[in-house]
């Protein structure tokens, strides 16, 4: 017999992805979608979001907070890389709790791709403070939860600016990566 099997609407693509034969273009190309999937899934959250989730959003925005304080009160340099790239996970794990969030199977399942783009960031041991976000993960879920959908979409697209800004450092320091 026969077995007819619904495919994975993203499967060949989570293959391409994980190569690392794409060019800065196409990267480019990738991290603009995933930019603007985060400022567009505002309706989505709100419709969709469970009590069981914001929980889970509200224990990563504590984590990050308790590795900020922790951050702040740290000199030795390696220590601080081990807080960056734990951070670095925190911010991962905040963003792909949204795309979860919105209850979109392709768009969680399309996610998978858009997670390569996370691992891009290099941890960030010293903060610049061109760099800082203006609207931060507690804004946002204070936001999701009591605010509206235009309000966190717009505070998304503030959160998302510096990642618009410095899209072509962020994407040049990975294609001249080892």
């Amino acid at each position: 017999g026969m077995v007819a099997v619904v495919p994975e609407v993203f499967g060949n693509m989570k293959a391409i992805i994980s190569s690392g034969l794409l060019d800065k273009d196409k990267l480019q190309d990738l991290y603009q979608l995933r930019i603007m999937i985060e400022i567009g899934m505002a309706d989505f959250l709100f419709k969709n979001k469970t009590p069981e989730q914001m929980e889970r959003l509200e224990g990563i925005i504590q984590e990050e907070y308790a590795l900020d304080t922790q951050m702040a009160s740290t000199i030795d340099e390696s220590e601080r890389y081990k807080i960056a790239e734990k951070l670095t996970d925190v911010d991962i794990r905040f963003h792909s709790l949204l795309f979860e969030m919105t209850g979109n199977k392709s768009l969680i399942d399309f996610q998978y791709i858009l997670r390569h783009l996370f691992t891009l960031y290099f941890p960030r041991i010293k903060r610049d403070p061109k760099e800082l976000n203006v609207v931060t993960h507690i804004g946002l879920y204070n936001l999701l939860r009591t605010g509206t959908p235009d309000a966190f979409r717009m505070a998304m697209r503030l959160h998302l600016t510096t990642q618009i800004s410095f899209m072509d450092q962020i994407l040049e320091r990975t294609i001249n990566q080892p």
